[in-house]
């Protein structure tokens, strides 16, 4: 994900209270509005929110809501460090330990056969 993907991100989660709000476009505006008023200011990405908005639903951060131009945060976004930390551990575990495990394995397998152990 992209720094500004990240960052409008934050804004839409700050806007909808990190909650599967529904959240649209503000009409003449670079604004996104919740049905409750609530709004994210997009000026500084205006010429790529589209783009932006695309990877964010690729991703599955975001999904299309039933209404046309309005989106819902998903669990992903939600619970994006949570998710994050997964991914960490998983990462870690394939990285690491499953290595290492081998590694000693294989050594007292060796020892073994040599008959040192």
């Amino acid at each position: 994900m992209t720094i500004e993907s990240q960052a409008v991100l934050r804004g839409i989660k700050n806007m909808t209270g990190n909650m599967s709000e529904e959240f649209g476009y503000l009409t003449n505006s670079t604004c996104f509005q919740t049905d409750h008023g609530a709004r994210y200011d997009y000026a500084r990405y205006k010429g790529e929110i589209q783009s932006i908005v695309d990877q964010l639903l690729d991703e599955g951060y975001i999904k299309q809501s039933s209404r046309r131009y309005y989106f819902v945060l998903t669990q992903k976004a939600i619970h994006m460090h949570e998710e994050r930390m997964e991914r960490l551990r998983n990462f870690l575990i394939r990285s690491v330990v499953v290595p290492v495990s081998v590694s000693i394995v294989t050594s007292l397998i060796v020892l073994w056969l040599q008959g040192l152990l």
